[in-house]
């Protein structure tokens, strides 16, 4: 698929959506990851308490966050926009140029796809449209 960039446009308000949903479960998944690490490292040294019940819990948080991210970035990658940088909410979407194939790159906050760069090349190199 090629996308225009007014295709890529009438996309926005639902990949901002995903783009959020996104971040957000990425950062509590690393949040989970890391109750999971320090409660494993807790429990081994620990030889009188069971923490067994709170590491299961932390893992079972982190397997949720997993999911949905999983599934929100499936969702975005079934319309073949590519997620560059989750943090900053960074995609290319992929379009044409003076008949040649090229990345339309957009991030969250700005207000519409303003901007390319070479299929080969990334970020710091776009142009604008």
């Amino acid at each position: 698929m090629k996308y225009t960039p007014s295709d890529a446009n009438k996309l926005l308000p639902w990949l901002t959506q995903q783009l959020q949903h996104v971040k957000a479960a990425a950062a509590t998944l690393r949040e989970a990851q890391a109750a999971v690490q320090s409660l494993s490292s807790k429990a081994r040294g620990n030889g009188s308490h069971d923490l067994s019940p709170l590491l299961s819990e932390a893992e079972r948080t982190a397997a949720n966050r997993l999911r949905e991210f999983e599934a929100a970035v499936k969702q975005i990658g079934e319309r073949e926009v590519q997620i560059r940088d989750f943090d900053i909410g960074l995609v290319d979407f992929p379009g044409d140029r003076e008949g040649r194939p090229v990345w339309l790159c957009w991030k969250i906050g700005e207000p519409e796809v303003a901007f390319w760069h070479e299929s080969d090349q990334g970020y710091t190199s776009r142009q604008p449209l």
